[in-house]
Parts: structure tokens; C-alpha cells; sequence
């Protein structure tokens, strides 16, 4: 399965950074790959991205800066085909993100409903050539499931049916 990660977060991979007078996130985007578990496991499947994804992989440090500044030459055309690579589906999933508004306070996104309706229209208009794009987030109703498709070949039963199981996965997931 080809996946696009997008991270935003100032975190340093390496520690070595003072990120702390820097304006704004750091976002890094890049392409990883998954096997599925073999006896089909979703759940094992899921849990194994997970566990992918909290490594890091450098926080997209080096493929970030490889893509936008690197010129590949004629005998890395291999190379930069990685670098093309187009992911087939999206997941956002927003937990506890908080904004600060001042030293003593922290408003969560859920109380923050310009935020929050950026997020919905963001989303809403599929601006990544994903398949399927799905999104989470924390609402004062619950959590919300958004789920996008740039194409016909899918029936609304079927999105239905993919979005269930988001759901439920993301619950048990959330239970770890």
C-alpha cells in the first residue's frame, strides 16, 4: 500500500535544533510503503503502521529537503522516482491538538470553530489526488469521520461501509 505522510509538529529528528524561537510548524511530507499482514488482519495491519509512524522515520527531514533541494542527475532516475511517488489514500486524524492563547491557558481545536471549519473545507475540496481521504478529529459531539473520493468507481454503500470500519478500528486503536 503506497501512503503519503504529512507531519507537522516542530520537533527536531535529532535533537540538535533550537526550534523553540522558530515561527510556526515544520511540515515534511513523504511516501511510505506498507505490507499488509498476510492472514489479512486489519487490526494487526493497523497496528503495525502505527508502530511505523511513531518511529518518526526522521520526521521527514531528509526526504523533505532531498526533494525540494537535491537536482538528481541522469544516474539517479531511479532515485527520483521514489520521489514521485503518488500515494493512493489520506488519513488525518486529530486528537489532542491544542493552540495556545496565552502562557497560562490552552484552547483545544474542538473550541476553536474557524479551525475546526478550515479542517472541514480543507478537506472537503480533496486538493491531494488521493483515491480515498479520510479524516478524524475530537468534536464537542464526538468524533467526526470525513471521508473524500476523487472518483465514480466507488458506490455510496461502500464509502459507507470503509468509513464504518475507520471508525471502529480508530476506537479500538484508541484503546491501546
Amino acid at each position: 500500500m503506497d501512503m503519503g505522510y504529512l507531519g507537522h509538529g516542530r520537533k527536531d529528528p535529532h535533537s540538535q535544533c533550537d526550534v523553540s524561537r522558530t515561527v510556526g510548524f515544520f511540515a515534511s511530507q513523504f511516501p511510505l510503503v506498507f505490507h499488509c499482514a498476510s492472514n489479512g488482519d486489519l487490526m494487526g495491519t493497523l497496528r503495525a503502521v502505527q508502530a511505523i509512524l511513531s518511529t518518526g522515520v526522521d520526521n521527514g527531514f531528509l526526504y523533505t529537503v532531498t526533494k525540494n533541494l537535491h537536482s538528481f542527475s541522469e544516474n539517479q532516475i531511479e532515485l527520483k522516482q521514489q520521489f514521485n511517488a503518488q500515494p493512493q489514500f489520506g488519513f488525518t486524524y486529530l486528537d489532542d491538538m491544542a493552540v495556545g492563547d496565552s502562557s497560562d491557558t490552552n484552547t483545544l481545536l474542538i473550541e476553536r470553530p474557524a479551525m475546526l471549519n478550515y479542517l472541514r473545507t480543507a478537506k472537503s475540496e480533496n486538493k491531494y489526488p488521493f483515491v480515498l481521504d479520510f479524516a478524524a478529529w475530537n468534536t464537542t459531539r464526538g468524533l467526526e469521520l470525513i471521508t473524500n473520493f476523487n472518483s465514480k468507481q466507488f458506490r455510496a454503500n461502500t464509502i459507507s461501509g470503509f468509513t464504518l470500519q475507520w471508525k471502529e478500528c480508530l476506537l479500538e486503536l484508541s484503546h491501546v
